[in-house]
């Protein structure tokens, strides 16, 4: 079984393609990782993955998901990054933390929704589908997804929604059930983006104090 095959073998949800292929592929033209298999899998539909924490997106009209394209527009979440990165860069999966898989220049990276920085991954998505397989877990917080679902039946993973930190994880805080809460993923990505650039520029060590407000 190829790697695709093995990630959708544990899938929670999916959705169709309900889109037109050269859409994508217009919205991707100079992102060279953006490769032909990628083109072919976004056709086989969306899903949710490893108890809902690897999110694949697609172009769909299923409410219950993110269509792919929306979710890329220039004027949703990413705008609020723009004073941190203004290049061009595709999300076309994420893990249960918002951080995105992205195709970024000739490379898939992981965009940190929390600092708004680009780490580099490896050359292609073949090459992406692999390294999730290797390291699950690493790669998509499963374990603190399946954890979660089992301690919060009444506030279950979808594809909507994803665990947001409670002390960021940026600033030391632990990758464990008790120090996230679920969050819908649009009101995610605006708090991470004001978050980032927040702090933006601040030396390593630079002590912060938290505000919430309603």
């Amino acid at each position: 079984m190829d790697a695709y095959h093995e990630i959708v073998k544990y899938s929670n949800e999916s959705c169709r393609f309900s889109g037109n292929i050269q859409t994508i592929i217009e919205q991707c033209k100079g992102l060279s990782a953006a490769d032909d298999l990628y083109f072919e899998k976004v056709q086989e539909g969306g899903f949710c993955s490893l108890e809902y924490a690897l999110r694949f997106y697609t172009q769909t009209d299923n409410p219950r998901f993110h269509d792919v394209v929306n979710w890329n527009s220039v004027t949703g979440w990413k705008h609020l990054y723009s004073p941190i990165i203004n290049e061009k860069f595709w999300c076309f999966a994420e893990d249960v933390f918002a951080n995105q898989y992205i195709f970024w220049k000739s490379r898939v990276c992981i965009f940190e929704c929390e600092t708004g920085s680009i780490i580099d991954l490896c050359d292609s998505f073949s090459q992406w589908l692999d390294l999730i397989i290797s390291s699950p877990n690493y790669y998509s917080g499963y374990t603190i997804a399946q954890q979660w679902n089992q301690q919060n039946h009444s506030e279950l993973l979808t594809a909507q929604y994803n665990l947001s930190s409670i002390i960021p994880f940026v600033c030391g805080g632990e990758y464990s059930v008790s120090n996230v809460f679920r969050v819908d993923s649009v009101k995610n990505m605006e708090l991470k983006a004001n978050f980032a650039r927040q702090i933006k520029n601040l030396p390593d060590g630079t002590e912060i104090k938290f505000k919430f407000t309603p």
